[in-house]
């Protein structure tokens, strides 16, 4: 189970072609002063081989004088200037390149990877007598939420919110089924049921799922959104106030089973104290799983990620008479592509109205 987020600091840095340029000055400078300053006793006695070390000092000066324009130049561009033709083969997701169309489907998002996980994922928040918890979730239909059951866990009735820039407000949410488990390992889910919200495009979900495999984990952490003016509003009572969905990239490390059975997927994609619940998502903008808890070791600075298979949660979902759409087909390609495979798994689209 993912722990209380730390307080960090702000570290200030300096761009990549800011840093190579005043590298680039400091070294040009340091050779001309050692050339003007050092003794001519200490050259090579003789005009000829003087002459020469000075050409060949002048040719350097110029040559980092040229190299100084150029990082100037390029410090003026965009940082990342690759086409998503380069970015394939090194596997990083486009991600102005729009989502790919679900086959069999009547419901395929118009946009982007980035608005699909935006519209869809929201902060779930669960209060209790203690205080309260919060979370991250998902839409699996108009109406239906995906999110852990140790985010919702002792809730009082009536006292669990989702929100997200999408929803444009705090909706009430109500508790229509869970695991009943919170144990790290087992099945953690939960099920919540909102007013129906006919502009979200729910997320479906895949049972195709690879090592090395470019996913995006969407959700709220702790960690982030705490430095997000919305979220101190919204904390402060202001309901509409709410933070912006944080995305981070990474791959699939590995798909084990843990020791009580179930399909766990270590991944790269970062995630912290209140991603618990969000999805992790691949190229095609298909749930691959759901992210619930990470394991670390301060001893060897070791932190691992952890998502529950995204076959598990169907399981979860079919046993309470909800038939999400499961897709097996793989996703590939800059664009996500989806390739070659097996049909779609359960129905069309997100069969709870």
């Amino acid at each position: 189970m993912i722990n209380p987020p730390q307080r960090v600091h702000p570290v200030e840095y300096l761009s990549l072609g800011a840093t190579m340029t005043a590298l680039a000055l400091a070294f040009g400078l340091w050779l001309g002063l050692v050339f003007l300053w050092s003794p001519r006793e200490g050259l090579i006695p003789g005009a000829a081989t003087t002459d020469l070390a000075t050409q060949a000092q002048i040719d350097e000066n110029h040559a980092l004088a040229t190299r100084i324009a150029d990082l100037r130049a390029a410090a003026k561009t965009d940082v990342c200037t690759l086409t998503p033709q380069q970015m394939a083969p090194l596997g990083l997701i486009d991600r102005s390149a729009r989502v790919a169309p679900l086959p069999g489907g009547d419901h395929s998002f118009k946009g982007s990877l980035v608005a699909l996980a935006d519209q869809a994922t929201v902060m779930v928040l669960a209060f209790h007598g203690k205080g309260g918890d919060q979370g991250s979730g998902f839409f699996i239909s108009h109406r239906l939420i995906v999110t852990n059951d140790h985010v919702i866990a002792g809730a009082e009735p009536g006292k669990i919110f989702v929100v997200s820039r999408s929803l444009g407000k705090a909706l009430p949410a109500t508790i229509v089924a869970s695991t009943g488990s919170t144990t790290i390992g087992t099945p953690d889910f939960a099920l919540l049921s909102v007013a129906r919200q006919e502009a979200v495009q729910p997320l479906v979900l895949t049972a195709s799922v690879a090592q090395l495999q470019p996913v995006v984990a969407a959700g709220y952490p702790g960690i982030v959104v705490q430095a997000d003016r919305g979220f101190a509003a919204l904390l402060h009572g202001n309901a509409d106030a709410v933070p912006s969905v944080v995305l981070t990239e990474g791959r699939i490390s590995a798909i084990e089973t843990s020791p009580a059975g179930t399909r766990i997927l270590p991944h790269t994609a970062l995630v912290a104290p209140g991603n618990s619940g969000g999805p992790l998502i691949d190229q095609c903008g298909r749930v691959v799983g759901v992210d619930t808890f990470i394991a670390a070791s301060a001893a060897d600075a070791v932190h691992i990620n952890y998502a529950l298979e995204a076959a598990t949660l169907d399981r979860f979902l079919t046993a309470h008479d909800v038939n999400p759409t499961m897709l097996s087909t793989v996703c590939s390609g800059p664009a996500g592509v989806m390739t070659a495979g097996s049909p779609p798994v359960g129905s069309a689209g997100p069969a709870a109205p």
